[in-house]
């Protein structure tokens, strides 16, 4: 992601989430800062064939970070996925998380865990078939009336030997 892009990854974040984030709601802010998740994670974004931003993801590589939900050594995150609410159900979001599940593999990570809205049916209908399980000991309340539930893929044995460059 280039720095050029902030604000319209910021847009598409608020649209992709606006069914559950009201203009009052205590999360728009931080959907909204892209500058911020991109400080000390890797944002993801996947362009349409003009360049223009279509669909977004945070990598998080482990615990640690700003952007960390979990404290799990052994684990990478995901977060903030969102896809241009007129270009779901075409496999963008999908197209997303498999390269987070490569980063993941890639930093020898275990497990990747994301979380969503409880009331975001559709997202965690996404993770559920795409093989991430429910842990209900990772869910939380980051701010009032923020309620998050925890899915986690499990990635298999460490590939600690794994190439990182690239």
């Amino acid at each position: 992601m280039r720095p050029n892009e902030y604000g319209a990854v910021a847009e598409l974040t608020l649209r992709a989430y606006l069914g559950g984030v009201g203009a009052s709601d205590p999360y728009r802010a931080r959907l909204a800062d892209v500058a911020g998740r991109a400080a000390s994670s890797e944002v993801l974004v996947a362009l349409d064939d003009a360049g223009i931003p279509i669909g977004t993801v945070t990598y998080v590589a482990g615990p640690g970070t700003a952007e960390s939900e979990f404290d799990d050594p052994e684990a990478a995150g995901m977060r903030m996925l969102a896809v241009e609410p007129s270009l779901q159900g075409r496999g963008v979001g999908r197209a997303l998380a498999r390269a987070c599940v490569e980063r993941a593999l890639r930093d020898g990570r275990r497990r990747l865990i994301i979380h969503a809205r409880r009331e975001m049916a559709a997202a965690r209908r996404i993770y559920e078939t795409s093989g991430f399980e429910r842990d209900s000991s990772g869910d939380f309340e980051p701010l009032p009336g923020v309620d998050l539930v925890c899915y986690v893929l499990e990635l298999g044995e460490s590939v600690s030997g794994a190439d990182t460059t690239g």
